[in-house]
């Protein structure tokens, strides 16, 4: 589980797989990240649009 911080907590976003989740549901529970990062530094960019409140 990846916790985000700096999000607002009542605005929704949408993650490049199609999936909407609040701010608030970002910063407390997490986004799972379900694939596999090779290596001790491997990175992976996420990308969250806003798409409207709460």
């Amino acid at each position: 589980m990846l916790e985000l911080a700096g999000l607002s907590q009542n605005t929704l976003y949408e993650t490049e797989q199609g999936a909407i989740y609040s701010g608030e549901e970002l910063m407390t529970l997490g986004f799972y990240m379900d694939y596999y990062l090779p290596g001790d530094y491997a990175s992976k960019k996420i990308y969250l649009k806003k798409v409207g409140r709460k």
